[in-house]
């Protein structure tokens, strides 16, 4: 009996002893799994964009994430409170914090704006979202919460508030200038010194599309080969009012009687040769108008000579100006003679603005030659003399002077109205020639001169002189531009693309302020500058030079900061090139 209680014990502990390994084999992967769980919540937690956190029931942080260190570039946080203020914004403290407590208080859901200083010192507008965590008595035992970076939203919203503000002014500025034209227009129509007449010529230009449509495509050689489609063209041209200025000037008492004449022909305004001939053909190739002198043959048979211009729309509707210049028109010689005079006072004026013109444009040639020459007087006065870089300072001090005798010459011919000779010139080189120059002003100002050409552009047929004459005053501008920025981003960039298959783009770009907005619009009058020691006329004369050389020379600032100015040329023909080199 004893022995088989003996065994039954000694099974009951075998059975129990089996059972204990095995409950420990569990506990230990139930941890392992634990563990792993762990290692994955905080993967997941420290792989968010939000920054996710804890804090107690009285408010102090816990547990905050890993993105608070990346975007703060704060490596301990602790649960000091004061370490989180300190990154906030000075203006956002008090206001969240308030709300903060206030959500703690009554125990409901917290939901904050505040801006947040990154590690690179800026500060992004931030959203802050926390919610309370009950015990099953109701108490709170702390929060949990997410705070994502807003910055962008936010910014986006001021820049639609602020286009919408803007839109709102233009609408307003448009309907001020709406009621402005219709005023001037009523005014404009109830001159007695000037006639005013509209037309409908709505059934005309049917009747063009029609004869375009029979395969007509000369309309005013059709017309003057068949006289009587253009009597029955000229009556479809509908008078739909005028003004008793125009109604004097054609001969009739008042506007009604004019009216009741009903067609254009009606008016007698002028002949097929002249006016009527014109406009027709003008409609034709859909102009919007055009200005010529000629004749009314007034209803008495009379005739007065008139300045017409005459504008059209897209719904048919024409407006016809005119003035009386009979008596100027018998004073035709006094008035040449007076034009004649009135042309030497604006080449006397012309050669003032060159004067000024010299002025601006050998100035920086000038004052480039005296750094160079005080250099050169130390370089002599050393024990040992570099003569290479004696050399190359006179030889920067020889180009200089050459320069200034080809812009005096050059001026000098455009006040003589002559052009200096044209030829082909490789904008690259010409490019790296002005950095070369303007080497020592960029280093002055500690900027960095940066070229990008495209290789294997054709040549442009110009001036030499006068297109580094534009060149040089562009970078120099843009030099003057960057003084204010720090060191590290004043660079200024010169950019030679292709624009077309037959013109090249020359680009200048800056990373300064850029253009007051005002002042883009104004930049280029003469006499106008936005610097205290400015004369105004640098940018005149370039764009002077670019349009002769048929560019157009523009302005604008590019979005992320900075000033472009740019112009596209023409470039030599291919075949011009290649009979150039043979």
């Amino acid at each position: 009996m004893i022995e088989a209680v003996a065994i039954a014990l000694v099974l009951l502990v075998g059975v129990l002893i089996v059972a204990l390994l095995g409950s420990r084999g569990r506990l230990r992967e139930m941890r392992r799994h634990l563990d792993r769980s762990k290692s994955e919540l905080e993967r997941l937690g420290n792989s968010v964009p939000q920054f996710l956190w804890k804090a107690s029931a009285d408010g102090l942080a816990e547990i905050v994430n890993h993105r608070f260190s990346e975007m703060t570039g704060i490596a301990e946080v602790g649960t000091s409170m004061e370490v989180i203020q300190g990154a906030f914004h000075p203006d956002d403290v008090e206001p969240f914090f308030a709300e903060w407590a206030r959500a703690r208080e009554i125990g409901r859901e917290f939901r904050g704006y505040h801006r947040l200083r990154m590690a690179d010192g800026t500060y992004h507008w931030m959203h802050a979202v926390g919610c309370p965590q009950y015990s099953e008595s109701g108490a709170i035992l702390g929060w949990y919460g997410a705070t994502s970076d807003v910055d962008a939203e936010f910014r986006a919203q001021e820049e639609v508030r602020a286009l919408n503000q803007e839109l709102k002014s233009l609408v307003e500025e448009r309907t001020l200038e709406l009621k402005k034209t219709r005023w001037r227009y009523r005014t404009l129509f109830d001159d007695p010194s000037l006639g005013v007449m509209e037309l409908d010529f709505s059934e005309a230009k049917r009747a063009l599309e029609t004869l375009r449509e029979e395969g007509v495509h000369d309309v005013e050689a059709h017309f003057e080969h068949h006289p009587d489609h253009w009597d029955a063209m000229i009556t479809k041209v509908m008078l739909t009012d005028l003004n008793a200025a125009f109604a004097e000037m054609c001969g009739y008492t008042d506007g009604g009687d004019a009216l009741r004449a009903g067609r254009f022909g009606g008016t007698q305004l002028c002949s097929r040769e002249t006016l009527s001939k014109l406009f027709l053909s003008s409609l034709a190739s859909d102009s919007g108008g055009f200005s010529l002198t000629t004749e009314i043959s007034k209803v008495d048979g009379s005739r007065l000579v008139v300045a017409c211009s005459i504008h059209y729309s897209q719904d048919c509707i024409a407006t016809i100006t005119a003035v009386d210049i009979t008596e100027r028109e018998t004073a035709h010689d006094l008035m040449l003679a007076a034009q004649s005079e009135l042309a030497r006072a604006s080449r006397a004026g012309s050669i003032g603005a060159f004067s000024a013109s010299i002025a601006h444009e050998v100035n920086q040639p000038l004052t480039s030659m005296a750094i160079d020459i005080e250099t050169t007087r130390r370089l002599v006065d050393r024990p040992e003399v570099d003569r290479a870089k004696l050399k190359s300072m006179l030889d920067r001090v020889s180009r200089n002077a050459k320069r200034i005798a080809d812009i005096v010459t050059s001026i000098r011919e455009r006040i003589r109205n002559r052009r200096r000779d044209a030829q082909a010139v490789k904008v690259c080189l010409m490019i790296e020639d002005t950095k070369t120059l303007l080497h020592r002003e960029a280093a002055a100002r500690r900027a960095s001169l940066v070229t990008h050409c495209t290789v294997g552009l054709r040549p442009v047929f110009a001036d030499p002189v006068e297109l580094q004459q534009v060149l040089v005053n562009l970078v120099v501008n843009a030099l003057d531009a960057v003084v204010d920025v720090p060191e590290e981003k004043r660079t200024i960039d010169l950019h030679l693309d292709p624009d077309g298959p037959d013109r090249i783009r020359v680009r200048i770009a800056d990373s300064g302020p850029g253009i007051p907005p005002d002042d883009l619009d104004k930049i280029f009058d003469p006499f106008y500058t936005t610097k205290t020691n400015g004369m105004g006329i640098g940018l005149q004369i370039c764009r002077s030079i670019v349009e002769a050389l048929d560019g157009e020379l523009r302005a604008f600032n590019r979005p992320e900061g900075g000033a472009v100015f740019e112009f596209s040329l023409n470039t030599v023909p291919a075949s011009a090139e290649i009979a150039a080199a043979g």
